[in-house]
């Protein structure tokens, strides 16, 4: 379903509904399998979902797949088309279902997905996977940022919640593909002068008293 997030508009009612009954499938498939024969799913909310996600990505100049899983995970947590809750399995980490659910059809299709970076095109080789606790704090983080989310650009908090949900599946889809980040990182080389062991780089006092802050 995130597919139809990296076009100029939703394509036609059939192919945008062969690519919604796909998630759904999924989701249904899903539920089966943990012994849950029934999901009531509201169709017009999960449209709206696609459209919410697909205005606010609009904004952006061949958004990284990041972005577009983010902006449809928020987006599906705000309009919760799905109201069965999830399977009992889930029982001890309380998940609201529309997040999880979210979490999962983003992994899914970010799997194996080509990313553009200015190193040239790099794929998502393997698998990206969390703890039980970071799966929790995730939907907790994702709950809290989804609240009155509309997908306005404009709106700054709006604009904060996709990017901080997009910075956490980047920091954990380059935690299992170490060939992923940037060789150049300029800006985070400057980090090493900060975090330098001080004895090596240890000025004098008299230096240390010129270079007192001011009020």
């Amino acid at each position: 379903m995130l597919d139809l997030l990296l076009r100029d508009s939703l394509p036609p009612d059939l192919e945008a509904l062969a690519a919604i009954n796909n998630f759904t499938d999924r989701v249904l498939r899903f539920y089966y399998l943990k012994e849950e024969k029934e999901v009531v799913l509201d169709e017009d909310e999960l449209v709206q979902v696609a459209e919410i996600a697909l205005k606010f990505l609009l904004n952006f100049k061949g958004p990284s797949g990041f972005k577009v899983a983010a902006a449809f995970i928020v987006a599906l947590a705000s309009r919760k088309p799905f109201k069965t809750p999830l399977p009992k399995s889930f029982d001890p980490i309380r998940a609201e279902q529309n997040i999880a659910l979210g979490i999962m059809e983003s992994l899914y299709w970010l799997n194996g997905a080509e990313l553009m970076t200015q190193e040239g095109n790099k794929n998502i080789e393997n698998p990206i996977h969390f703890s039980d606790h970071f799966f929790t704090e995730l939907v907790q983080a994702t709950s809290h940022a989804c609240q009155n989310f509309h997908g306005n650009f404009q709106d700054t908090d709006d604009r904060a919640k996709v990017c901080l949900v997009a910075l956490i599946f980047e920091a954990i889809a380059y935690k299992s593909n170490p060939h992923l980040p940037y060789k150049a990182n300029p800006i985070a080389a400057e980090l090493l002068t900060y975090l330098s062991d001080a004895s090596e780089v240890l000025p004098s006092q008299k230096q240390i008293d010129s270079a007192k802050f001011t009020a």
